[in-house]
């Protein structure tokens, strides 16, 4: 009844649909609510129906990648705070491959804050991050808190050319105690190029301050589309301080629409909100990403309402990114064959 429960809720009231939403429906809460205060009641018999479930706990929930990678490992101190990790992973392809879907398995999940995992070419072996947490590299997939696994629908896909290997951004935060992480990769390839190429980009913001014991700090960003496109997901992401977000389409006959609205952010399930159906984005669109910041006491998660708070790339700084998951028209593998991998659109860093 106060919403905490389950996370990453949207608002069913305004915006698009979208896939498997996490949430439950009013009839469900008031049949769940009344069974509880009836005394939570079993049907005949002695056994616990709950107790007979199995589930199974794939390592991997996409099923079985086409290939696996383990990141070196890595030691992580027990308290401090930690630079952004750049680690090389070689791929050692023979082919350009068509990549479906991402999967990360983090090997500690308790300090692992965020990984990007970026292309680089045989000869680009210094990519370095910029001071906006981004790099200078396209990106395949990434992990955060919550988020689901990358997965492009549609028979499309994001291409790896041969000799190119991942670079990783890793973000870790300290949890008390030493640990070693060894997070995995799973690529899952398609056996031939798919029709489509799939994109991401963001609307965010870069610059601002929230003052102390600020209680509604607004924020807003904007991602121009600058040619036909189709919009598959939005993945808000803030850090503790973050209050709500929502997005908006601005089409260029001068029509606003709604499309998604999480008035209730959650650090800890950063989802990706996917579309049912994909959008479509004339160009000249302009996608709006709208929300707040609770700097305040009155949220239970804020490291220290005493002090203002800028953007910056840990986790006791802020960001404000409304990424997007989108297919631009035109985009086929037959464009892209002869391409350098950073015209598939990069996505910044977490």
């Amino acid at each position: 009844m106060t919403r905490r429960m389950p996370p990453g809720q949207i608002d069913p009231h305004v915006g698009k649909a979208f896939q498997e939403v996490a949430g439950l429906s009013t009839k469900e809460k008031q049949l769940l609510i009344h069974w509880i205060n009836a005394g939570a009641p079993r049907d005949e018999g002695e056994e616990d129906p709950l107790a007979t479930l199995t589930f199974d706990d794939p390592k991997y929930s996409l099923g079985e990648p086409d290939m696996t990678f383990t990141v070196p490992a890595q030691t992580i101190p027990a308290t401090g705070i930690i630079d952004y990790r750049y680690v090389p992973v070689e791929l050692d392809l023979d082919r350009d491959v068509w990549v479906r879907a991402v999967e990360f398995v983090p090997g500690d999940r308790q300090v692992l804050h965020h990984v990007i995992a970026y292309l680089s070419s045989p000869a680009d072996k210094t990519v370095r991050g910029r001071q906006d947490g981004s790099a200078n590299a396209s990106s395949v997939g990434g992990f955060a808190p919550g988020r689901q696994p990358d997965s492009f629908r549609d028979n499309s896909g994001r291409l790896i050319k041969k000799g190119s290997n991942l670079l990783l951004q890793m973000h870790y935060t300290t949890s008390g105690r030493e640990t070693v992480d060894e997070t995995e990769i799973g690529l899952f390839l398609h056996d031939t190029p798919p029709q489509y190429v799939m994109s991401g980009g963001v609307a965010g913001q870069r610059r601002f301050l929230v003052p102390a014991h600020a209680k509604e700090h607004k924020l807003e960003g904007e991602q121009l589309i600058e040619r036909d496109a189709y919009l598959y997901s939005m993945t808000p992401h803030m850090h503790y301080r973050g209050k709500y977000m929502s997005y908006t389409a601005v089409y260029p006959d001068g029509r606003s629409e709604l499309l998604l609205s999480v008035p209730k952010y959650e650090f800890n399930w950063q989802f990706s909100y996917e579309l049912e159906e994909p959008l479509f984005l004339p160009a000249g669109t302009r996608l709006v990403a709208q929300g707040a910041m609770d700097n305040s006491d009155r949220n239970r998660f804020n490291p220290d309402p005493s002090k203002p708070v800028h953007f910056g790339l840990q986790t006791k700084h802020e960001m404000f990114f409304g990424f997007t998951t989108l297919r631009y028209v035109g985009d086929t593998p037959e464009g892209l064959a002869t391409a350098k991998p950073e015209d598939q659109g990069s996505v910044a860093g977490f």
